[in-house]
């Protein structure tokens, strides 16, 4: 029964440190990443914004705003076009904070679509901040 307790007692510590160290955390984010392609803005452009083909190459992606490419999301590079998401969040609950921060990281969805946008392109690419 003791080591139940302190596996409890120890589980606890860990949730109340995880929520302190969320506490201290800011709670809005802002982080970006950007890739370059071997395409003209027009043509990545025309990709992204195919809802109804998205699910063939990427899944999971929701809450996304698609900006034309004369907003600068989508840049014209020398060899093609670069672009760049940008997110802009809040994460209001400590843990949740917490874990964002730690675990799971600000930009591991971003930089997932990024490269799977490089596969529909045919493409291996390597997001950047």
């Amino acid at each position: 029964m003791k080591i139940v307790l302190f596996i409890l007692a120890i589980l606890v510590g860990v949730i109340l440190l995880m929520a302190l160290v969320g506490a201290i955390l800011p709670r809005t984010h802002e982080v970006a990443r950007s890739a370059a392609y071997r395409r003209t803005p027009a043509e990545v452009y025309s990709v992204i914004r195919d809802f109804a083909a998205t699910p063939s190459w990427r899944s999971g992606v929701t809450g996304v705003d698609i900006v034309p490419p004369r907003d600068g999301r989508f840049s014209t590079e020398p060899n093609g076009s670069r672009v760049r998401i940008t997110e802009r969040g809040e994460v209001r609950n400590v843990i949740f904070r917490f874990m964002a921060r730690f675990v799971f990281g600000y930009t591991a969805t971003m930089e997932t679509y990024l490269k799977d946008l490089g596969g529909k392109l045919g493409e291996t690419v390597t997001p950047s901040s």
